[in-house]
Order: structure tokens, then C-alpha cells, then sequence
């Protein structure tokens, strides 16, 4: 009976240089090329009454993790514990990954688990700004402050994608599942990034709108693929592969994005855009529409060049998966610069009432302000 029984004692375990790599974790992870891990571990336990006090650390090659203020309730069966961990080389982790990161990457934070219901909080720098993560009774939150566009780039490995520039992040979702498609199927929530002042040194995005007639092959979305979510996603989804290499090699240059705001609300796996639009000195660019997360598809997805008062001056719509849009057929060059320029392919004069009045075709009335 543990609610009567009491035990005292210490116990400590010591390994070190063990060297393993499981034959059945590859076949699980399906990669072969998995570094063998080296590891040193301490850990101790102190028994007191129906308690376990906990300490342990793990130094391995790849990186070391330690627990504090841990301790096992034996009684209900409540664990819970600090900890530490810290990767001073995230290359070495592509074979779980299948990222190019780069850099170390520290986190703290606290885990508990009472009766199979795990809890936990973390807190890192590794963006730059103050990020903290946690997850209660299936609800997930995580904020990212004064997040640095730089060191985020730097983290996935373009260290000179991003210049200056400072975003902040906010996601509340719920998420559940015995799987990762059953979590994803349910996902549901809001995810909201906004930024400003932020260099951009892979594309000069006002030159190439100004001059369009030399790169019959860019559209839109190429050029505003940044605003869907902004720094923090442009990196993760490794932006040097968006767009054609034609296109990449018309556009070389550098961009200022003076404003740039993402704010999706989720409902089971479907992400409705709500206000996903950025500005630079010269033009403003919007998306609408909805993605699935689920099948990684665009629905009813379109991306446009809007003039000050939001109104469609060149609008394109997306089809297709994330990984392979597919954008509709633009105009031929020529009409395409005059219905920037001139203003004919949305806003055409109209009477009404005696007075001459410009149809209008509004597809943002968002935060983001027009140069």
C-alpha cells in the first residue's frame, strides 16, 4: 500500500563513453545515416518517505541535457522536474530534422505528468528576443518578443537571407490526437506575426515590380511569399527554393519591408487568412484565402497588388500544394505594366448619378498601411 509505505535510501548511477546506435531507431526514423551517439550519465535519486528527489545529467556529442528540482511522487504518481538542455551544433541534428540548421540552441523550461497528462513550459533566446512555449490540457501557446529576422535566418541556415529587422509572434492553438494526423486534422486556433523594418537581401521587390516587363516568369507570389508568415516561416520553409531559378536570377537585389502582418485563424486544419499583407517603401501586397494544413493545399487562395485604398490593381490566384503552387496565367507583359501603371485592370471609370466614379475592386482593409 503506497499510501501507507515509507522508504529512505540513495541511489546513484554512473556511465560513462557508452556508444550506441539502435538498429531499430533507424528503422523507425527510416534514415541510415544517424551519427553515433556518446554519452556520459549521472543521475541520482534520494528516497524520502514517498518521494523520489531526482538529479541527473547527460553529457552526449550531440549535445547535454540536466534536470533540476526534480521529484516522483510515489504516492499519486505526479512527476515533474526543471531542465536544461543545450546544442551547441544544430547541424548534428539533420538526421532527425532533415533541416540545415546551424548554430547552438539553449532551452530551460519545466515538464510534469500526472495520470498520463503531460504538461510543459519552455523558454529560449535561440530567435533573437524572448521566446516561450507552453502546453496544458491540450492547449499549445507560444510568443515570440522582439524576435531578430536575422538570427532566425541564421538558425535555419541563410544567415544572409535576413538584415535588419524585428518581428513578434503569437499562436494559441488546440492540439490533440493519438497521432500526428489525427493532431493535425484537429488543429485549431490563431497564429498572428507581425513586423517591421525588416531587410530583406534576396529580392529587390520594388524593382521588380517596377519593372516587370524583364521577368516574364515572376508573379506575385513569388514576390510576397513572405507575407504568409512572415521571418519566422519564410526561414523554416527554406524561401531561397520559392519561385523559378529564372526568376531567382531576375530578382537578386535587396528589400525593405517597412510593415509586415500574418494572422491565420485555424479551424481543423483549414487556415483562414484574416490579415496576411506587408508593405515596402512603394507598394502594399495581400493575400486572402484559405490553406489545409492537412493536405497542404491552397483554397480559393489569391495574392494582389493593392494601391492606397486597398483596391485589387493586379490580382493572381494560387492553386495547388505548398510545396508546388501553381499561380494563374498573368497577362502578357504589356498589359500587365498597364494595368499596374494605369490603373485599367481594376479600377475603371463608371457614372453614376452624373459623376464619374472609380470602380474599385477592395481586397485589403487590413493593419498593414500603404506606402
Amino acid at each position: 500500500d503506497l499510501n501507507s509505505m515509507k522508504t529512505e535510501g540513495r541511489v546513484h548511477i554512473t556511465s560513462k563513453n557508452l556508444k550506441t546506435v539502435d538498429p531499430k531507431l533507424k528503422q523507425v526514423l527510416q534514415i541510415d545515416n544517424i551519427e553515433p551517439v556518446t554519452a556520459t550519465i549521472d543521475m541520482e535519486a534520494k528516497l524520502q518517505e514517498t518521494s523520489a528527489v531526482i538529479s541527473s545529467a547527460i553529457q552526449t556529442n550531440l549535445g547535454s541535457i540536466k534536470t533540476v528540482d526534480t521529484l516522483y511522487n510515489l504516492r499519486t504518481g505526479v512527476f515533474e522536474s526543471g531542465y536544461n538542455f543545450f546544442i551547441p551544433d544544430l547541424k548534428k541534428l539533420h538526421f532527425i530534422t532533415q533541416k540545415d540548421l546551424k548554430g547552438e540552441l539553449g532551452v530551460e523550461g519545466r515538464f510534469k505528468m500526472k495520470d498520463r497528462k503531460i504538461s510543459l513550459s519552455a523558454e529560449t533566446g535561440c530567435f533573437g528576443g524572448n521566446t516561450v512555449i507552453a502546453y496544458s490540457k491540450n492547449k499549445l501557446t507560444a510568443e515570440i518578443e522582439n524576435g531578430s529576422a536575422a538570427a532566425t535566418g541564421a538558425i535555419f541556415g541563410m544567415r544572409d537571407m535576413f538584415g535588419a529587422g524585428m518581428f513578434n509572434m503569437d499562436a494559441a492553438l488546440i492540439v490533440y490526437g493519438e497521432n500526428s494526423e489525427e493532431i493535425l486534422e484537429n488543429l485549431s486556433g490563431v497564429f498572428h506575426l507581425e513586423g517591421k523594418d525588416i531587410v530583406l537581401n534576396m529580392i529587390d521587390i520594388d524593382g521588380v515590380i517596377n519593372d516587370l516587363s524583364r521577368a516574364k516568369e515572376v508573379n506575385l507570389f513569388d514576390i510576397g511569399a513572405i507575407a504568409l508568415a512572415g521571418p519566422l516561416g519564410l526561414a523554416i520553409t527554406k524561401a531561397q527554393d520559392i519561385g523559378s531559378a529564372a526568376y531567382r536570377s531576375q530578382t537578386r537585389g535587396k528589400s525593405l519591408i517597412n510593415q509586415i502582418n500574418a494572422r491565420w485563424q485555424i479551424s481543423r486544419a483549414i487556415a483562414q487568412a484574416e490579415d496576411v499583407a506587408l508593405s515596402t517603401p512603394k507598394h502594399r501586397i495581400a493575400s486572402k484565402g484559405r490553406i489545409n494544413l492537412k493536405t497542404g493545399r491552397f483554397m480559393n487562395f489569391s495574392i494582389a497588388l493593392v494601391d492606397e485604398k486597398g483596391c485589387s490593381v493586379f490580382t493572381q490566384q494560387v492553386e495547388g500544394r505548398l510545396t508546388k503552387p501553381r499561380v494563374s496565367a498573368s497577362k502578357t507583359v504589356t498589359e500587365t505594366a498597364r494595368n499596374i501603371f494605369g490603373s485599367i485592370f481594376s479600377k475603371t471609370p463608371v457614372k453614376k448619378d452624373n459623376r464619374t466614379e472609380t470602380r474599385c475592386d477592395l481586397f485589403y482593409e487590413g493593419v498593414v498601411a500603404h506606402p
